[in-house]
Protein backbone atom coordinates (compact mmCIF):
# COMPACT_ATOMS: atom_id res chain seq x y z
CA UNK A 1 0.00 0.00 0.00
CA UNK A 2 2.60 2.24 0.83
CA UNK A 3 4.68 2.10 -2.65
CA UNK A 4 0.84 2.28 -4.42
CA UNK A 5 0.43 5.49 -2.02
CA UNK A 6 3.81 6.97 -3.05
CA UNK A 7 3.18 6.14 -6.95
CA UNK A 8 -0.27 7.39 -6.54
CA UNK A 9 1.09 10.96 -5.27
CA UNK A 10 3.86 10.77 -8.24
CA UNK A 11 1.34 10.17 -10.99
CA UNK A 12 -1.35 13.09 -9.43
CA UNK A 13 2.23 15.45 -9.65
CA UNK A 14 3.11 14.66 -13.09
CA UNK A 15 -0.57 14.64 -14.05
CA UNK A 16 -0.39 18.22 -12.79
CA UNK A 17 2.52 19.20 -14.81
CA UNK A 18 0.94 17.77 -17.91
CA UNK A 19 3.04 14.80 -18.23
CA UNK A 20 0.78 12.23 -18.56
CA UNK A 21 -0.04 9.55 -20.96
CA UNK A 22 1.16 6.38 -22.33
CA UNK A 23 5.21 7.24 -22.75
CA UNK A 24 5.07 8.13 -19.16
CA UNK A 25 3.28 5.12 -18.22
CA UNK A 26 5.18 2.82 -20.26
CA UNK A 27 8.58 4.65 -18.78
CA UNK A 28 6.88 4.06 -14.96
CA UNK A 29 5.89 0.35 -16.07
CA UNK A 30 9.83 -0.77 -17.55
CA UNK A 31 11.21 1.05 -14.04
CA UNK A 32 8.74 -1.20 -12.03
CA UNK A 33 9.78 -4.31 -14.58
CA UNK A 34 13.56 -3.84 -14.11
CA UNK A 35 13.39 -3.38 -10.42
CA UNK A 36 11.22 -6.08 -10.20
CA UNK A 37 14.36 -8.35 -12.10
CA UNK A 38 16.96 -6.88 -10.44
CA UNK A 39 15.08 -8.29 -7.19
CA UNK A 40 14.34 -11.12 -8.16
CA UNK A 41 18.48 -11.25 -9.10
CA UNK A 42 19.38 -10.25 -6.09
CA UNK A 43 17.15 -12.87 -4.24
CA UNK A 44 18.57 -15.83 -6.64
CA UNK A 45 15.15 -16.78 -8.12
CA UNK A 46 15.22 -18.38 -11.28
CA UNK A 47 13.92 -16.53 -14.49
CA UNK A 48 11.04 -18.79 -16.15
CA UNK A 49 9.21 -18.59 -19.35
CA UNK A 50 6.97 -21.04 -20.90
CA UNK A 51 6.12 -21.31 -24.59
CA UNK A 52 2.36 -22.91 -23.98
CA UNK A 53 -0.04 -21.27 -25.66
CA UNK A 54 -2.12 -21.04 -22.27
CA UNK A 55 0.64 -19.19 -20.58
CA UNK A 56 1.31 -16.98 -23.68
CA UNK A 57 -2.20 -15.89 -23.78
CA UNK A 58 -2.48 -15.42 -19.84
CA UNK A 59 0.71 -13.42 -20.29
CA UNK A 60 -0.55 -10.63 -23.01
CA UNK A 61 -4.23 -10.44 -20.99
CA UNK A 62 -2.26 -9.96 -18.22
CA UNK A 63 0.30 -7.53 -19.73
CA UNK A 64 -2.35 -5.45 -21.75
CA UNK A 65 -5.69 -5.84 -19.87
CA UNK A 66 -4.39 -6.16 -16.20
CA UNK A 67 -1.22 -3.91 -16.51
CA UNK A 68 -1.70 -1.12 -18.88
CA UNK A 69 -5.50 -1.06 -19.38
CA UNK A 70 -5.79 -1.16 -15.20
CA UNK A 71 -3.14 1.39 -15.16
CA UNK A 72 -4.24 3.76 -17.67
CA UNK A 73 -7.68 3.50 -15.73
CA UNK A 74 -6.08 4.27 -12.77
CA UNK A 75 -4.46 7.39 -13.81
CA UNK A 76 -6.90 8.65 -15.27
CA UNK A 77 -9.09 8.43 -12.33
CA UNK A 78 -6.08 9.86 -10.27
CA UNK A 79 -5.90 13.03 -12.57
CA UNK A 80 -10.07 13.87 -12.21
CA UNK A 81 -10.84 13.14 -8.49
CA UNK A 82 -7.21 13.15 -7.25
CA UNK A 83 -4.94 10.80 -5.28
CA UNK A 84 -6.87 10.61 -2.23
CA UNK A 85 -10.06 9.90 -3.31
CA UNK A 86 -9.13 7.61 -6.20
CA UNK A 87 -6.97 5.37 -3.11
CA UNK A 88 -10.65 4.21 -2.06
CA UNK A 89 -10.30 2.26 -5.11
CA UNK A 90 -7.68 0.06 -3.12
CA UNK A 91 -10.88 -0.60 -0.49
CA UNK A 92 -13.25 -2.04 -3.08
CA UNK A 93 -10.78 -5.01 -4.72
CA UNK A 94 -11.59 -7.16 -2.06
CA UNK A 95 -14.98 -6.55 -2.12
CA UNK A 96 -14.84 -7.78 -6.26
CA UNK A 97 -12.64 -10.24 -5.51
CA UNK A 98 -15.32 -12.22 -2.95
CA UNK A 99 -18.06 -11.69 -5.41
CA UNK A 100 -16.02 -13.04 -8.15
CA UNK A 101 -14.84 -15.65 -5.62
CA UNK A 102 -18.53 -16.45 -4.87
CA UNK A 103 -18.94 -16.48 -8.34
CA UNK A 104 -16.40 -18.52 -9.91
CA UNK A 105 -14.83 -20.70 -6.89
CA UNK A 106 -18.24 -21.54 -5.05
CA UNK A 107 -17.15 -19.57 -1.87
CA UNK A 108 -18.74 -20.29 1.11
CA UNK A 109 -19.97 -16.78 2.81
CA UNK A 110 -19.55 -15.93 6.71
CA UNK A 111 -21.33 -13.14 8.64
CA UNK A 112 -17.38 -11.68 9.33
CA UNK A 113 -17.30 -11.64 5.50
CA UNK A 114 -20.40 -9.85 5.12
CA UNK A 115 -19.86 -7.42 7.77
CA UNK A 116 -16.26 -6.32 5.95
CA UNK A 117 -18.31 -6.34 3.26
CA UNK A 118 -20.68 -3.65 4.36
CA UNK A 119 -18.34 -1.47 5.77
CA UNK A 120 -16.31 -1.22 3.08
CA UNK A 121 -19.26 -0.22 0.54
CA UNK A 122 -20.74 2.17 3.05
CA UNK A 123 -17.39 3.39 3.93
CA UNK A 124 -16.73 4.23 0.18
CA UNK A 125 -20.19 5.54 -0.43
CA UNK A 126 -19.79 8.09 2.40
CA UNK A 127 -16.17 8.98 1.57
CA UNK A 128 -16.75 9.15 -2.45
CA UNK A 129 -19.94 11.36 -1.81
CA UNK A 130 -20.46 15.23 -2.58
CA UNK A 131 -20.56 16.62 0.13
CA UNK A 132 -23.88 19.22 0.27
CA UNK A 133 -23.20 22.85 -0.17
Amino acid sequence: MLVSTVGGLFAHRNHRRAMHGLPYMAWSMAYGGLFALGVAFALGRPIAFDLSPAYLLSLLYLAFVGSVAAFACWLTLIGRIGPARASYVGVMVPVAALLISMLFENLAWNPLMAAGMLVSVTGNVLVLRNPKT
